[in-house]
């Protein structure tokens, strides 16, 4: 009888040994998913706040428009059909977007949702996300507070989900920025992709062929 009750002690501190081991595996994997989608998330939004501000001050527009923006009265409303206009699937590329050039300002990707994303792995693989994108305006950077009206700064919402974690169906983790406008920025950028403004021969020229809207 007290072989018995040894055996069945033994078995059950085996038994809740190898529950907590997995209990640690499964904790230290999370955690190690959760590291590789927060860098991976990082990557998106510097890619997105890497965009130009608005339509309007890409490097095409402002060589075309022959001035620089100076204010918020040429951005793209909110509620334009121009906001988002890029969100359906495939249209922004968020790890490749030399494959979607028309994706090129902060609010084309308004709307996003369930874009693929991935951190690469040391042996060549990828680890695979989700992301959805959101932006508004903010009436300025520190309160966040939303505009109707177009303004000087862009509020972005990068959300992330893993199907790797058992909260596979709910938010990983979510990032907030605001990105501001910045004339110099602009200028600097047409300058690299289009020359000076009123360059003959241009590759921004309008009727060059070359761009597209």
């Amino acid at each position: 009888m007290l072989g018995l009750l040894a055996l069945t002690l033994a078995t059950l501190i085996s038994f809740n040994q190898q529950r907590l081991r997995q209990q640690s595996y499964k904790a230290t994997i999370h955690d190690e998913v959760e590291l590789a989608a927060a860098g991976t998330a990082q990557h998106v939004m510097e890619m997105i706040s890497g965009r130009s501000f608005d339509e309007s001050s890409t490097p095409v527009k402002v060589f075309q428009a022959g001035v620089i923006p100076q204010g918020s009265s040429t951005f793209t409303g909110g509620e334009s059909d121009e906001f988002g206009r890029y969100s359906d699937e495939g249209e922004c590329d968020l790890m490749e977007p030399y494959k979607t050039p028309k994706c090129d300002d902060v609010d084309d990707l308004d709307g996003i949702r369930d874009a693929p994303i991935y951190a690469r792995l040391s042996d060549g693989r990828r680890l695979t996300f989700t992301a959805d994108v959101n932006v508004e305006y903010v009436t300025d950077p520190g309160t966040e507070t939303p505009s109707d009206a177009p303004t000087l700064h862009k509020r972005v919402e990068l959300t992330v989900r893993s199907p790797h974690s058992a909260r596979a169906s709910s938010d990983m983790l979510t990032l907030h920025r605001v990105v501001s406008y910045d004339p110099v920025r602009a200028d600097a950028n047409m300058e690299a992709e289009c020359g000076a403004i009123g360059l003959e021969g241009s590759p921004c020229s309008t009727g060059s062929g070359t761009i597209e809207d």
